[in-house]
């Protein structure tokens, strides 16, 4: 049954051989190189955005009702990196809670653990936010957010505000960005992925050099869902390191209006690259 979040163009169903509802069935991640998002420019493994996708519509064709059903919480830990030399195979269980329907998405590949990500969902017990944001923005420069296509960039050039962090608003959504895909709600992980995109332009205007940050994992909740088109704002936390370890975190409040709908934690491990004309990364 779809949700308010299903993809509806084909091109972004990504799980094959669904087998049932049961917690042994087995699927497939479908790779397809020709997506105009997920490989936007070449890469040398799967995206992680990608397992993350195909994980949250594995979990959502588990729920008994998914037509009103959002995800609350998503934490999503990455291992190792799939690559192209094997199948993708995702398994799923649910797990207890009392809070709302939670499932355990297992990513596989070779028989070894590459990925795991939790998502509970949750009712729609409140009306989905409808705010009007500023449609003049101009895009942030695509190169600063590791973009080749400009229809992916997906916010605006951010600035430092008052309290000296890092912000940004999400742009009108752009229908040739295949990611911006969902039926009523702005999708959880098209909110992700725009606080990525200002990750990525903070570590592109680095002084020490270009930084590349390892995605090892991701904390996501959100209290109330919104709509599709609702324009929002990402205002990054500073920077915190886990006692000298290269291991980073660093968090972004999600607002739309004066209210914070959402919260979104990066867990990266942080390599120093050189500037190099045209260099892309995953």
């Amino acid at each position: 049954m779809d949700s308010r979040l299903s993809r509806l163009d084909i091109r972004n169903k990504l799980v094959e051989s669904i087998g049932g509802k049961s917690e042994e069935s087995l699927s497939c991640l479908k790779i397809d190189k020709d997506h105009t998002f997920f490989f936007d420019h070449e890469h040398d493994h799967v995206p992680g955005l990608m397992l993350l996708e195909a994980s949250h519509q594995y979990a959502e064709r588990m729920l008994e009702d998914a037509t009103e059903s959002y995800v609350a919480v998503m934490e999503a830990s990455f291992f190792k990196f799939c690559l192209f030399n094997a199948p993708v195979m995702l398994s799923g269980k649910r797990l207890p809670s009392e809070e709302g329907d939670k499932f355990e998405i297992i990513v596989t590949q070779n028989g070894k653990q590459r990925a795991i990500v939790e998502f509970l969902f949750k009712k729609v017990s409140r009306p989905i936010l409808r705010i009007e944001g500023d449609k003049s923005l101009q895009p942030c420069a695509a190169a600063r957010v590791n973009k080749l296509r400009s229809e992916n960039v997906m916010i605006s050039t951010p600035v430092k505000c008052a309290s000296g962090k890092m912000m940004c608003s999400s742009l009108p959504v752009n229908t040739a960005n295949l990611f911006s895909d969902s039926r009523e709600m702005a999708h959880p992980l098209y909110l992700v992925e725009a606080f990525m995109q200002l990750q990525r332009y903070i570590n592109h205007c680095s002084e020490s050099g270009r930084l590349r940050d390892i995605l090892m994992g991701i904390s996501f909740n959100q209290q109330q869902p919104i709509d599709r088109h609702c324009m929002f704002d990402i205002v990054a936390d500073e920077l915190t390191e886990d006692f000298g370890t290269k291991h980073f975190t660093r968090g972004a409040w999600l607002k739309t209006g004066d209210i914070n709908f959402g919260r979104c934690d990066l867990h990266t491990v942080r390599l120093m690259t050189k500037h190099k004309a045209g260099e892309q990364h995953g």
